[in-house]
């Protein structure tokens, strides 16, 4: 997380994943042009192809900004209650397949994902 206290400061050689769902956040394109002006890689994680985030990223993932039939998945209590938005929700499963790989890649042995 940009601006945590504990997270080391990215560098030149780094990836950022900016996620976004209008990819027009003006506090998240701010720290996008920063991380230009040094050199770290970008991924984003957007459902606006043509937004400014996504014309500034190395990598750019396009997901479903919202589809009527994810209302019905909430109703029927398939999706989890604190997720607004198809969007979100997609986003999360993509951060879990990140931590995952990245967990096995650096400790193969030790990783139990139940």
């Amino acid at each position: 997380m940009i601006g945590d206290l504990i997270s080391p400061v990215p560098k030149k050689g780094d990836i950022i994943l900016f996620s976004s769902k209008s990819g027009e956040n003006p506090a998240l394109l701010n720290a996008a042009r920063k991380a230009r002006l040094h050199g770290i890689k970008m991924v984003a994680i957007t459902a606006s192809p043509e937004s400014t985030l996504a014309k500034m990223a190395d990598l750019t993932v396009l997901l479903p900004g919202e589809l009527p039939e994810f209302k019905n998945i909430k109703q029927a209590g398939l999706a989890p209650e604190r997720t607004e938005t198809l969007f979100e929700l997609l986003s999360f499963l993509i951060y879990d397949v990140i931590t995952a790989s990245l967990m096995k890649k650096r400790q193969p042995e030790k990783v139990c994902l139940k």
